[in-house]
């Protein structure tokens, strides 16, 4: 009776053994000691390699930078080397078993998904997020010490330092975007600027200036022209134009006055307009549309002011105050700051939030209210007091780095909305996240 049942325990055994993962030292211990232990020892660590380290089942967690690596090598056939030879069961044996606990080890570990350094802006996200935010354009490029790199890529947070120059660019930097925004502080006195030594004449009749603007504010460009043409000969379309953009188009006649006819004197005329120009470089342009005839003229003809009319100078009166809110202003002026505490509260509630990219309270703009208040004490004017905090907000940390804040201790979290959308419009546009972005990204959508 008992020999059925004693057959029955046996087979059961069996059975169970056979779904039993062999242990480390049955799987990889002898590869180990009997092949790699000739060449990988204390005494002669071939590669910088000692396997005294490997014998134990913790080391697969402990080691497993090193565990892969022995892995690749077996795998890749470069171990054990030519000349020697390890049994094939005992190398299946030894990588079946380290995949499996390789596995095991990554399903039952934490997912660590590291720490995000503080990620300052680049001289090209400065300049993105300065522009967007003020509707000041401002070249970081031509301002700021060039950006680390890593990777050939200069936006990895991990290398963008604040050096103390960089730093003291920043202060700089923001007095003068603040005053550009803002446009409180008085302009010198007006003047006119010819520089013929600059001006390139593209054809006859087409004349291109380059210049750097100093202040925002309005200017009156003039182009001089020269010479006239016969008395049958049709007017000229004369066109002035802005850095690509035409500022005024006016018909221009090219016969020569009776005056001037009489007394041999050239012939001269001007034209001009007043537009406003942001600080900055800037291309001026003087040229006649459709001159199909001055184009028929012989070359030696074409600057004979005889025979041709044709642009001689541009110049550039101002700066003078403009007589509306220039673009900066419309954005940042939401108010006048003239009215009182609760119009400037306002305006640095909407310009803290965009700027540090968030929702902000009262701690974020009750220093920067304190700083208008100290300006206006000192006998600054409202809107100069405003410069004053818009400055100290420019040099903020929430304003020159991203950054995201760290999970409690030993607890896994994901990106908040708001950091996601600053990763994606910084990834997308290299910017601040726009108004819709934003206003999503608060609602947690």
């Amino acid at each position: 009776m008992l020999r059925p049942l004693s057959g029955f325990l046996f087979t059961s055994v069996a059975a169970l053994a056979a779904t039993v993962s062999p242990t480390f030292d049955e799987s990889v211990k002898p590869l180990l000691t009997g092949t790699c232990v000739a060449c990988h020892n204390d005494k002669n660590s071939s590669g910088g390699l000692s396997v005294s380290g490997f014998l134990t089942p913790g080391s697969i967690a402990s080691k497993r930078d090193g565990w892969e690596l022995i892995v690749r090598k077996v795998r890749a056939g470069e171990m054990p080397p030519k000349g020697m030879t390890a049994p094939p069961a005992q190398v299946e044996a030894m990588l079946k078993h380290l995949d499996g606990e390789f596995a095991r080890i990554d399903r039952n570990t934490k997912p660590d998904p590291g720490r995000l350094t503080a990620h300052r802006l680049n001289r090209t996200e400065y300049s993105n997020t300065v522009r967007d935010l003020l509707g000041v354009s401002f070249q970081a490029d031509e301002e700021f010490p060039a950006d680390d790199s890593a990777y050939g890529f200069d936006n990895v947070g991990d290398v963008l330092t604040v050096s103390p120059t960089l730093m003291q660019k920043y202060l700089s930097a923001a007095e003068q975007i603040a005053s550009r925004a803002v446009g409180a502080d008085p302009l010198p006195k007006p003047g006119v600027v010819v520089k013929k030594d600059r001006l390139r004449r593209l054809e006859a009749t087409t004349v291109q200036m380059k210049d750097r603007i100093e202040y925002d504010a309005d200017y009156i460009i003039r182009v001089n022209l020269v010479g006239h043409r016969g008395a049958k000969d049709k007017p000229v379309n004369l066109q002035i134009s802005v850095d690509g953009k035409p500022i005024k188009t006016v018909e221009v006649p090219v016969q020569i006055s009776a005056v001037n006819q009489q007394g041999g004197a050239t012939q001269r005329s001007s034209w001009e307009q007043k537009v406003f120009l942001p600080a900055g470089d800037h291309v001026f342009r003087s040229e006649f549309l459709n001159d199909e005839e001055g184009k028929a003229l012989p070359r030696e003809a074409r600057l004979n002011t005889n025979r041709n009319i044709y642009p001689d100078a541009i110049e550039i009166a101002g700066p003078f105050p403009s007589a509306e809110q220039h673009p900066s202003q419309k954005k940042v002026l939401i108010c006048d700051p003239a009215v009182g505490v609760t119009c400037v509260n306002r305006i640095l509630s909407s310009l803290t939030r965009k700027a540090y990219r968030r929702p902000v309270t009262a701690a974020d703009v009750s220093p920067l209210l304190g700083i208008f208040n100290k300006a206006k004490t000192s006998g600054y004017n409202p809107a100069q007091s405003l410069q004053f905090s818009i400055a100290a907000m420019l040099v903020s940390p929430n304003f020159l780095f991203r950054i995201e804040k760290d999970p409690k201790p030993g607890t896994v979290a994901q990106v908040s909305d708001l950091e996601l959308a600053s990763r994606l419009s910084y990834f997308l546009w290299s910017s601040m996240p726009d108004d819709e972005l934003l206003r999503l990204a608060e609602q947690n959508r």
